[in-house]
């Protein structure tokens, strides 16, 4: 795999780490010529990290560039700030950002492929969240999403004692405004119509959000499921046990 950080001019200057597979990686790669190889598009997830972090750590932390070399798979990861992916009122838009300028600056730098089918995203504890609710409020974009360890409830409980009142209103508004009930994303699982991308919940046993929004999901006919791993949801081998189960449960070809 090659891996690039790529710099560009965002909110301010942004900055994204990437790994693209290269030919000979693979066993498979020997099915194929190497013309016909850096001839496709390929499939992309977009690989989201968690609050505090940045692009960096989701490679820094799993073997990511080991499992997407198996399945041909561009691996992009942003920096999206503490934004849990929101556009923010007061602060710049990451939604849009995560929805439109990332895929149109990866579109045009690398063949990746713009199909739903083969576009993926994912993410840990906050990025958790915020792929999980771009996949229900977007589902015509990508067609399959994972949370890892997520943040599902991104409430002021469940974020103090690390975010102050101000923090918290930053992002999510004020409880007056009611921003933060339309991120909910049980709200966004009922809000569903005919177009459900297949959603992968990855929690410790001691998780209870992780089982009840998997019940509202399956309540509104999407295709979603739970896989509970041990160990605390921040250490490296937690991480990389649930990346590992849903790269190498893509299928492997992509036209499987």
């Amino acid at each position: 795999m090659a891996r690039l950080e790529i710099n560009y001019s965002a909110f301010g200057t942004a900055t994204m780490d990437v790994v693209i597979p290269q030919y000979g990686d693979a066993p498979h790669h020997a099915r194929m010529s190497e013309a016909a190889f850096y001839g496709q598009k390929f499939r992309v997830l977009y690989l989201l990290h968690a609050e505090g972090e940045s692009g960096v750590d989701p490679l820094r932390f799993t073997l990511a560039e080991a499992y997407a070399a198996q399945r041909d798979l561009v691996v992009v990861c942003p920096t999206i700030e503490n934004s849990f992916g929101l556009d923010l009122e007061r602060g710049d838009p990451w939604e849009d950002f995560l929805l439109n300028g990332l895929p149109q600056v990866i579109g045009q730098m690398l063949p990746v492929s713009q199909r739903r089918e083969d576009t993926f995203i994912a993410g840990f504890s906050m990025g958790g969240y915020a792929a999980l609710r771009l996949a229900l409020k977007h589902p015509g974009r990508y067609g399959r999403a994972a949370s890892f360890f997520g943040l599902l409830e991104p409430t002021p409980q469940n974020l103090a004692p690390h975010w102050n009142a101000a923090q918290y209103a930053y992002v999510f508004g004020t409880p007056e405004g009611g921003q933060a009930a339309a991120h909910a994303l049980p709200a966004l699982a009922d809000a569903l119509g005919c177009e459900k991308p297949a959603l992968s919940l990855y929690a410790a046993p001691e998780d209870a959000e992780a089982p009840a929004l998997l019940e509202r999901l399956k309540a509104g006919g999407c295709p979603a499921r739970l896989t509970t791993l041990p160990g605390p949801a921040a250490c490296p081998e937690a991480r990389n046990a649930a990346l590992k189960d849903f790269i190498l449960g893509l299928p492997a070809d992509a036209a499987d």
